[in-house]
């Protein structure tokens, strides 16, 4: 696509739907975005960005950030709140005029329409901060690796460059591990429409009766996996009469019942006929939620020709607009960067363009260039290089961190004594870089698992054969389950997964290290929102950390404060060794491990409903109920999951009994979770009797 036609599309997106063209959430298509819900959400990306960027030990002056493809300048005000300028770029002069609308700093925020395949509109080094998410994959390559070199080009010595981009559809072997997967001959499907009209009117619903045959030898799931998802659903795309696409993802319908082989379903499924008038194909398709469309597993699809024609009062459409996505291989974008004279520090995982694989890079770019370790493939930092010999500590301990995001073994071919001694220069770190490659090479030997020390009191390991995640070493509470285990309280974390759907919105109080935090970005994914609340400033670090390496800043929003009745400071009273264990009622009151913290009202962070809510917060769950007494009005349908601790809650100086009360004056119907089996109905005197049991609570 050339970039006049790329111009052609996103200033029609702007005309006819620009806050959806942004974030496609299918909910708000048509216009249904609500503005200020649409920008708060700039907003929270930017924090947890640079949150992230804080947590990996990267950090930049705050000075001047570039928005590239700013649209209608909703990450641009975003970075206005943490930089002094913040400049938008954009093809589309509908989306320039928006954010000039849209714009709440004007003597701050500036945007410039490029039509350019550079930004020669800049000179060099002029960002402190650039940034760039779901704008590069809708490029030709030619396009997006040009910019990516400019994007180093005009970016400051000491700055970061921060950008998102597809590396392509996976390639056999790459996929993400999905224990519940159908085998590859279970993705067989026969799919037939009885009703569709051969035209239909731009814009309009209309609603299919779809015949689904399970033509594979393998019986098909019934019901949801152990990840609460559903098992296969079917769903549609629209595609320009050409065959390329035009909406990725119109609609979707779960397959609720099992189906055996040769057996066939009658499935409904609404769809919305494209606002621009033309010829189209519809596409319809089955997909296991988490896995796989059936068609890339060689599936046939069911296509059907409609012509959409302008409906009562629908304004003309010249062309329509078309969102086409192209990636770039990891190691093309590594090339482009080393050869601008750029510096790779992160790969991160991005969950933004699936089915495609795509990578979030951090770049940098020192004032004297040397050539970087390259990058292994897959989910990898490059060494940097340009380190002070001992000069530099801060320096120095931000190199084994970023050298510890190498999980694979492919770093021990890379990392040499020689390559060690060069980079580090002293005997400590070459010790350490030595520790470091002999874990990545075997492993701790713990059953198949494997733990990577990073320095600061930082393991790296991986939780349920699946997701990466940091440890704080000198924890003995949690940490070393994860390590040996790769979980953490199995009979929870089965409900837990069960209970979670995507487009869920979900609390985690009392986030620790984020270990339920990441199972519940999965489980939402990107139609959905969790708030991870952690008061420890330790942990909230560690859990940043955890967000970033999982590629969750998108989907998570998450505060260092403690959660009670009203908005006050406290002080946090911390377990040396139990990391899981700081409270505001147990432990030493006024020693010198403790700290101030913030505390809130959940009525203050949260805006709206919640599904489902994790609570673990060592006493203060009676306040924390206190002050969410208008989420739980708008949240009629809330789970709760939540800890009952006899002992802590009286040294809270609360009567357990008057808070099991309290939890039915809200309309919770209780059960215990048991370790074993299945839920046990709520039995009041075993639990005043104590000590701790963990509960379920289901509004009636």
């Amino acid at each position: 696509m050339q970039l006049a036609e790329l111009q052609r599309n996103w200033n029609e997106f702007g005309r006819t739907d620009p806050l959806w063209s942004v974030l496609t959430d299918a909910r708000f298509k048509d216009n249904k975005w609500d503005p200020v819900a649409f920008f708060k959400t700039g907003e929270q990306e930017v924090e947890s960005v640079l949150a992230g960027l804080t947590a990996l030990g990267v950090t930049m002056p705050r000075r001047r950030a570039l928005d590239f493809g700013c649209a209608v300048g909703r990450l641009t005000q975003a970075l206005c709140r943490h930089f002094e300028r913040c400049d938008g770029v954009d093809i589309a002069p509908s989306m320039i005029d928006l954010a000039r609308e849209y714009d709440q700093f004007p003597s701050r925020c500036h945007y410039h329409l490029n039509e350019a395949d550079d930004l020669a509109l800049f000179p060099d080094n002029t960002f402190d901060f650039i940034y760039s998410r779901l704008v590069l994959q809708h490029m030709e390559p030619r396009y997006s690796k040009k910019y990516i070199a400019e994007f180093v080009r005009v970016l400051a010595p000491g700055g970061v460059a921060f950008f998102q981009i597809p590396a392509g559809p996976p390639a056999p072997g790459q996929e993400p591990p999905r224990e519940w997967a159908l085998p590859e001959a279970g993705f067989r499907a026969s799919i037939e429409i009885d009703n569709m009209p051969a035209t239909l009117e731009a814009g309009s619903p209309h609603d299919l009766q779809v015949r689904v045959t399970n033509s594979s030898p393998v019986a098909w799931p019934r019901g949801q996996h152990s990840s609460g998802r559903d098992v296969i659903v079917l769903g549609n795309h629209w595609l320009l009469a050409d065959g390329k696409p035009f909406t990725p993802d119109d609609g979707r319908t779960a397959l609720t019942d099992g189906l055996r082989p040769s057996e066939t379903a009658y499935v409904p499924l609404r769809v919305i006929a494209p606002t621009a008038p033309g010829s189209y194909l519809l596409e319809l398709d089955m997909v296991q939620e988490g896995v796989s469309w059936f068609a890339p597993k060689g599936s046939r699809t069911c296509r059907i020709k409609v012509d959409v024609c302008k409906g009562a009062g629908a304004q003309p459409v010249e062309t329509a607009p078309v969102m086409e996505m192209y990636g770039v291989p990891q190691q093309d974008v590594l090339g482009v960067v080393e050869a601008a004279g750029g510096q790779i520090v992160a790969v991160l995982d991005d969950h933004s363009a699936e089915p495609l694989l795509s990578y979030q890079y951090v770049v940098t770019k020192t004032k004297a260039q040397q050539k970087p370790a390259p990058a292994p493939a897959g989910r990898v930092a490059a060494a940097p290089s340009g380190i002070p010999d001992g000069g530099n500590p801060e320096a120095d301990e931000a190199l084994l961190l970023l050298n510890g995001l190498a999980q694979h073994a492919a770093l021990q071919a890379r990392v040499s004594e020689a390559l060690a001694k060069r980079l580090l220069g002293i005997e400590r770190l070459v010790r350490e870089t030595h520790e470091l490659v002999n874990h990545v090479g075997a492993g701790v030997p713990t059953g198949g698992r494997f733990a990577v020390y990073q320095g600061n009191n930082l393991a790296l390991t991986r939780i349920l054969n699946r997701y990466s995640m940091y440890v704080d070493t000198t924890d003995v509470s949690i940490g070393p389950h994860l390590i040996t285990h790769g979980q953490w309280e199995p009979w929870i974390t089965s409900l837990f997964t069960r209970l979670l759907r995507p487009g869920m919105t979900a609390v985690d109080i009392g986030a620790n290290f984020g270990y339920y935090t990441i199972l519940a970005g999965f489980a939402v994914g990107a139609t959905g929102r969790v708030y991870a609340l952690e008061a420890d400033p330790r942990n909230y670090e560690v859990l940043q950390l955890n967000l970033t390496v999982n590629g969750l800043l998108d989907i998570v929003q998450s505060r260092q404060c403690a959660v009670l009745d009203a908005k006050k400071r406290v002080e946090l009273r911390r377990n040396p060794t139990l990391l899981g264990c700081h409270s505001l009622f147990a432990g030493e009151q006024g020693s010198a491990r403790n700290v101030s913290v913030e505390a809130l009202p959940l009525d203050e962070i949260i805006p709206g409903s919640v599904d489902f809510m994790k609570i673990d917060a060592e006493g203060s769950e009676p306040f924390i109920f206190d002050g969410m007494r208008n989420v739980l009005e708008r949240s009629p349908q809330v789970k709760i999951i939540m800890e009952f601790n006899v002992p802590v809650l009286k040294l809270a100086g609360v009567d357990p009994a008057s808070f099991l009360r309290k939890i039915h004056d809200h309309h919770f119907t209780v059960s215990i979770i048991p370790r074993e089996g299945d839920l046990e109905p709520l039995n009041e005197q075993k639990l005043l009797d104590g000590p701790l049991y963990d509960l379920l609570l289901i509004r009636k």
